[in-house]
């Protein structure tokens, strides 16, 4: 449900508490992937009522404090959907889901995130020091 941290916060912040610990014990450093509003003008987002700015705004907003809270890296892919939506073709057409360039898009933030950790050989350990990650790409 990728409008789960604006319309269920409490059981996103418990979900990602808990999968972050999961993700630790097993010896990996947690990543979350800070999803993309509707696309503005959409029909799936006059359905839920929201604007396009507030919905974004909020998703940013939840993603960044359960980084902050969990000590995981950030890759804001919605931030950068919102800076590029309007010059780039990043939704398909049911204004929700990513075109084959948003899926780039989405693949450079991750990427553009983990790698620096990647090539430092950062652990867990130094991930739990780690500032949350808005990387541009």
């Amino acid at each position: 449900m990728s409008h789960g941290p604006i319309s269920s916060p409490k059981r996103f912040f418990s979900s990602v508490a808990r999968l972050c610990e999961q993700i630790r014990a097993s010896g990996a450093a947690p990543v979350l992937y800070a999803t993309r509003a509707y696309q503005k003008g959409s029909a799936k987002l006059a359905a839920k009522g929201w604007a396009y700015d507030e919905m974004s705004r909020a998703l940013s907003d939840a993603y960044r404090q359960a980084a902050r809270e969990n000590h995981a890296l950030l890759a804001d892919v919605g931030r950068r959907f919102y800076e590029l939506a309007d010059t780039q073709d990043l939704y398909a057409a049911d204004g929700v889901h990513p075109t084959e360039e948003g899926s780039r898009l989405a693949a450079r933030v991750i990427a553009t995130v983990i790698q620096p950790h990647k090539e430092n050989g950062y652990g867990t350990r130094d991930l739990q020091r780690c500032a949350v990650s808005g990387a541009k790409v």
